[in-house]
């Protein structure tokens, strides 16, 4: 099994990913290449995305290894239950 902290990495760098992506549009939307809206919505996404991770890595210091395990696996079902049920409706 992964250890909290490979999960926890790996979590992290899809983030940083979606980051990434985000400071791209912002790029995009500054030379007139998308609407200037569309770029600050980008960013305000950008807010969430790094409480969440804040919080995460406190959460994930608070609880035992097994617990947070087990916790990032139901999440990740439930979003991906959640996803596929939207792409139906």
């Amino acid at each position: 099994m992964w250890s909290a902290d490979v999960l926890a990495l790996v979590l992290a760098a899809f983030f940083l990913g979606g980051m990434v992506t985000s400071a791209l549009g912002l790029s995009l939307a500054g030379h007139n290449f998308m609407p200037a809206e569309l770029g600050a919505l980008s960013a305000l996404a950008l807010l969430p995305t790094m409480l969440g991770m804040t919080f995460g890595q406190r959460f994930r210091h608070m609880i035992f290894e097994e617990m947070f395990r087990k916790l990032f696996f139901w999440a990740l079902l439930c979003a991906g239950l959640y996803m596929m049920v939207r792409a139906l409706i």
